[in-house]
């Protein structure tokens, strides 16, 4: 059972133990996974998602931290935090793994391989310490560029600043968010 669960964590009980009939033909899953877990060591997990942040993006957040760290409390409630995020439309919840103490969690057979571009539907959305802005549903699988993200703002930024109170508008450093329009 080790052998089969170290070549392959996302094995369950019940497919280990119809792989394995002469051996576990005539115990319970529940007893396969008791095994597992008691007398093998492994505690089943979610794998880990990749890819994680990369050395530029850890280095920009530190950076950002350390420049505000001193803002005092009335200034950082000035501040509207925008920003747009995906949520996939597909059932995308990753697998289970077997572990066991001392293996490297980062290893291929223990992550969820990840889709680049999934069936995802995106929402914009600015909130300040007063309130918070109108919630912007964009199209399904769509894309924000410089001209779609202007429009976002154009239509809803000064609702967004209203409604919050604030006077700073605070957005992530996204190629669409740091185009500079030259007309």
């Amino acid at each position: 059972m080790r052998r089969s669960v170290d070549i392959t964590p996302t094995l369950t009980a019940r497919k280990l133990k119809e792989e394995n009939p002469q051996l576990l033909g005539k115990v319970t899953v529940r007893t396969v996974s008791g095994a597992l877990h008691s007398r093998l060591g492994y505690t089943k997990v979610s794998a880990r998602r990749k890819p994680a942040l990369n050395e530029k993006q850890r280095k920009s957040r530190k950076a950002f931290a350390k420049k505000y760290l001193n803002w005092p409390l009335e200034k950082w409630r000035s501040v509207l935090w925008t920003d747009e995020s995906s949520f996939l439309v597909s059932d995308n919840k990753g697998k289970k793994v077997w572990v066991r103490k001392g293996i490297d969690r980062d290893d291929p057979k223990y992550c969820a391989l990840t889709v680049k571009h999934p069936a995802s539907l995106m929402v914009w959305g600015g909130f300040g310490y007063g309130g918070k802005g109108p919630l912007v549903i964009l199209p399904k699988n769509f894309m924000v560029n410089q001209q779609v993200y202007q429009k976002i703002l154009e239509d809803n930024l000064g609702e967004c600043f209203a409604n919050s109170g604030a006077e700073i508008l605070q957005q992530d450093g996204a190629p669409a968010h740091r185009a500079v329009n030259i007309e």
